[in-house]
């Protein structure tokens, strides 16, 4: 005898996914099945159908992550029986959840999901390891310097993993498979990282207020991507100045612009900085500091990483360029950097070797 699972590949909006326990490792509901089949597609992903049987489930906890359209998470467990009471209905695949129960956040706290890629192994036990620092010293600073922080458009991800680290990554991990996961996981933790960045910034340049903007009820840091808007405007101790801007494009189309000729273009560079009071990045002929962030291990974007420089610098004069990385730059690519007048300083992070130097780097770029 078997069971009939569906899944609705539609990430944390809309989705439905289902996971086997054992032990504390939640395994995919896939690895049970005897067959798997798409049943519909949709604009918003597809459909699959799993045929799961009964021997190989019994007596085993079936876990079923679902988010609402407007992605309001509901996770429930229960046992193959929730199934079985569904075969003779219309609808055998949707489970019977009077047999099912609601899953505590406590209790997925001490499970883990099961990994098959080694980048995103080492990706997760990293973001366990050090982001709930990263996310506490930014609330931190938030609460000393009283402002908020803003995240505009679809940021939904990266705002929950600014209030829980945990469940920021448990929204991920619910996924298909290792590479939805890490496609998940890499905007938020960029986002979180380049947070982190400006905040380390803010602090080496002796930030002692931030300004409000006239709408504002609060000071705001405004996170949105590809505005040619500031960010924040910051007055340091020394009563210097700065304009700060987070993923910018001079232009709101300038993302378009590598679809014309055949090739992509980089245009957003992650933090840009420069010391005076600006409305916009069109008002700027020369940027003091442009900062591009990589939280990923080399060998995931050291190849694009050069040109995607040389488009900056060709976009966005600059007088001084940096790459800030959470791991480790190898001698041969920091050299590669230096011929085209970008400084890589690389260990940023909680902890690490570059915090320092990072530290320093700043104050002599932007203070002096």
């Amino acid at each position: 005898m078997s069971i009939i699972i569906r899944e609705d590949w539609r990430g944390s909006r809309g989705g439905t996914y289902y996971y086997v326990r054992e032990g504390t490792i939640l395994r995919r509901i896939d690895k049970y099945a005897i067959s798997k089949k798409k049943v519909y597609e949709s604009r918003r992903g597809p459909t699959y159908e799993y045929l799961v049987p009964v021997q190989r489930i019994r007596e085993k906890e079936i876990y079923e992550f679902g988010f609402s359209n407007s992605g309001y998470p509901f996770f429930r467990k229960g046992g193959v029986e929730a199934f079985l009471n569904s075969l003779g209905s219309e609808y055998p695949w949707i489970p019977d959840y009077k047999l099912m129960r609601y899953v505590r956040s406590e209790e997925l706290m001490n499970l883990e999901f099961e990994i098959e890629d080694p980048a995103l192994l080492k990706l997760v036990r990293d973001i366990k390891k050090f982001y709930p620092t990263i996310v506490d010293e930014i609330k931190s600073y938030s609460r000393a310097m009283s402002f908020k922080i803003f995240f505009s458009g679809h940021a939904e991800a990266t705002s929950t993993f600014l209030d829980d680290v945990n469940e920021g990554m448990m929204r991920c991990m619910v996924l298909q498979n290792d590479q939805a996961r890490m496609k998940c996981l890499e905007k938020p933790i960029s986002w979180i990282y380049q947070l982190w960045i400006m905040v380390l910034i803010s602090k080496a340049l002796m930030i002692e207020e931030f300004l409000k903007r006239e709408y504002e009820t609060e000071t705001t840091w405004w996170i949105e991507q590809g505005k040619p808007y500031p960010a924040f405007i910051a007055r340091s101790r020394e009563n210097i100045y700065y304009t700060f801007f987070f993923e910018p494009q001079i232009h709101e189309m300038a993302h378009l612009t590598g679809a014309f000729i055949g090739t992509r273009i980089h245009v957003r560079p992650d933090i840009i900085i420069t010391k005076g009071k600006y409305s916009s990045l069109k008002d700027i002929a020369e940027v003091d500091l442009l900062v591009e962030c990589k939280t990923a291990p080399q060998e995931m974007w050291e190849k694009e990483i050069l040109s995607q420089m040389k488009d900056y610098v060709e976009i966005y004069r600059a007088k001084t360029k940096a790459l800030v990385s959470f791991y480790n730059v190898d001698p041969l690519l920091r050299r590669s950097l230096e011929r085209i007048e970008v400084i890589p300083i690389d260990e940023v992070r909680p902890g690490g070797l570059g915090l320092e130097k990072f530290k320093i780097f700043v104050q002599k770029t932007l203070r002096l």
